[in-house]
């Protein structure tokens, strides 16, 4: 995998060429983010997986007024940018299409100025969780929004998330992805929103958790992702994944391997 980790042989014949040059080189290179931009620029099914995982953050935007301020945390490869053109883009590091380096410990915003903070597949990275939710409290306009696109935990999920380079830590008592010299926690949304949901009311009295919703079973495993080719047809991976979505809406989410959490403030 990434930062020089071994590649299995399956993997390695499975490997997007794009990233099979860049093997040696940390996730956080410049390299490797601007091929992970050209791959989802070209592989079909990554666009319609992704289009469904912006649906939310589109959503909350409309609601916004015409000079909303909208701040994306750890924007990445910056995808969520092309559906909502206003949305300020954000990151640690300096990226050449992203607009501002932002520490999410510290956001450089007034009082009251911010409408919506959006965050896809960032929460688990976060290395100062109540920092981070101290400064969003503080920025947030009443009525203001964080969207949160993490993974969810499950029976399920616990197995799935086994092949992913990320950690996952479902026993950690702090809200931090450095507890044990990590670097995330694939648990840590679970850990704040669904585990310690109590104790998240009971520090933050103005902020409302309004809905958690799931999404996704296998159908981004069987994509390949960013770095390996689909395993199947892209017709036959939309049919998948429209089945499984309407199973965890109408049946179980316990087969669900993401989740949607929209906090309000008060």
């Amino acid at each position: 995998m990434g930062d020089g980790k071994a590649l299995s042989l399956i993997e390695k014949l499975l490997l997007e060429p794009q990233i099979s040059k860049l093997s040696d080189l940390s996730y956080d290179s410049i390299p490797y983010v601007e091929a992970n931009r050209k791959i989802i620029a070209s592989k079909e099914i990554l666009q319609f997986l992704y289009n469904g995982y912006c649906e939310p953050f589109v959503e909350s935007s409309l609601e916004c007024s015409k000079d909303a301020i909208i701040l994306e945390i750890g924007s990445g490869h910056g995808y969520l940018k092309e559906k909502i053109p206003t949305l300020i883009t954000s990151d640690y590091v300096k990226w050449p299409w992203v607009d501002r380096v932002i520490d999410a410990k510290k956001l450089p915003f007034s009082d009251n100025s911010l409408e919506r903070i959006f965050l896809m597949f960032v929460f688990h990275h976060l290395e100062g969780i109540e920092s981070f939710l101290d400064e969003a409290y503080r920025c947030l306009k009443t009525g203001g929004e964080i969207i949160i696109l993490d993974p969810a935990i499950n029976f399920f999920s616990k197995q799935y998330y086994k092949v992913h380079p990320d950690n996952i830590n479902l026993h950690q008592k702090k809200w931090s992805v450095f507890e044990n010299n990590n670097d995330s926690n694939i648990a840590l949304a679970w850990t704040v929103f669904v585990r310690d949901r109590e104790i998240f009311l009971e520090k933050y009295p103005l902020f409302e958790i309004e809905s958690i919703k799931y999404n996704t079973c296998i159908t981004y495993l069987l994509s390949g992702g960013f770095r390996l080719r689909p395993l199947l047809p892209t017709k036959v991976l939309r049919i998948i994944n429209q089945f499984e979505n309407w199973i965890i809406k109408r049946i179980t989410n316990k087969i669900a391997v993401s989740m949607v959490v929209k906090v309000i403030k008060k």
